[in-house]
């Protein structure tokens, strides 16, 4: 699963016993994915494990709208977290992602149902989110996991505004992420 998706967490109840196995073994883990030229970084407070290869392998390429959902979708979470206690899960509405994305003036209307459905599975492929309900339908509850705080490591809102702003200035259609960092 590490390497497939990069990051796992005990917030997520599927990869929940993945996380405390690994942990219960990390100095064997840890050993064996660098021998494979990996590093296995723990961020406790998060119960997240994030796995990063050491000569910036896996990389992927995100289109210009998956981008920009992924900043809004981190934008939320920073948002969100601090509205709630630390042991809260972050919880949106797909609504509230749809209007993100309106505020930022970057889609002239409405992201097609079917590109944000294969998108949003995209991210939750990697652990970034799951849902409970269909991606189409704009009362959908979207959880964010605190994996998305290693894919996109800025710290405040600002970072994550300008960012978002380089895409109105007319940026390259596609952008790549490494993996490792995502």
């Amino acid at each position: 699963k590490l390497l497939s998706q990069c990051l796992i967490t005990a917030k997520k109840e599927k990869t929940r016993n993945d996380y405390y196995e690994i942990i219960s073994m990390l100095p064997i883990f840890q050993y064996y994915f660098e021998v494979i030229d990996y590093e296995l970084r723990v961020y406790e407070n998060d119960e997240v494990l994030h796995l990063v290869n050491r000569h910036g392998y896996h990389t992927i390429t995100l289109k210009k709208a998956e981008s920009i959902i992924l900043l809004s979708l981190r934008k939320l979470y920073y948002l969100k977290q601090k509205e709630i206690s630390l042991h809260d899960e972050i919880l949106i509405k797909m609504n509230d992602l749809h209007e993100e994305l309106t505020r930022t003036g970057l889609f002239e209307k409405r992201i097609r149902k079917g590109e944000l459905n294969d998108i949003m599975n995209k991210f939750k492929r990697f652990n970034l989110i799951d849902n409970i309900g269909k991606f189409e339908l704009d009362d959908t509850i979207v959880c964010i996991y605190p994996t998305i705080l290693h894919v996109l490591a800025y710290q405040d809102i600002k970072e994550i505004d300008e960012k978002l702003n380089t895409y109105q200035k007319g940026d390259a259609e596609d952008e790549t992420i490494e993996e490792d960092t995502f």
